[in-house]
């Protein structure tokens, strides 16, 4: 629903309304948003800067929630050390 405001070819998209909507989702725990928001970060779409930096860190909360499409981002980010240290034996 609040991803419909990003899409690229709508010129009436509205990417600080969509981010704000993504973050409060993801402050009462919604698992989309929180995923979103760490794909977001990490590939740097919609005009929002990439930091995978930040993009680990909302990866991490999905994936302590138990959300596994995060633990598979996460566990890939510690693989190839994006955003965070390398570490093989906490990839797994």
């Amino acid at each position: 629903w609040h991803l419909k405001h990003m899409k690229a070819t709508d010129p009436k998209r509205n990417v600080t309304f969509a981010l704000d909507w993504l973050q409060k989702g993801a402050r009462t725990g919604h698992v989309d948003s929180i995923q979103s928001l760490g794909d977001l970060y990490y590939y740097g779409k919609f005009g929002i800067e990439k930091d995978l930096e930040k993009s680990v860190r909302w990866y991490k909360t999905g994936a302590l929630i138990g959300d596994p499409a995060s633990q598979y981002f996460l566990g890939h980010a510690l693989h190839q050390g994006h955003g965070i240290e390398k570490d093989y034996n906490q990839a797994k």
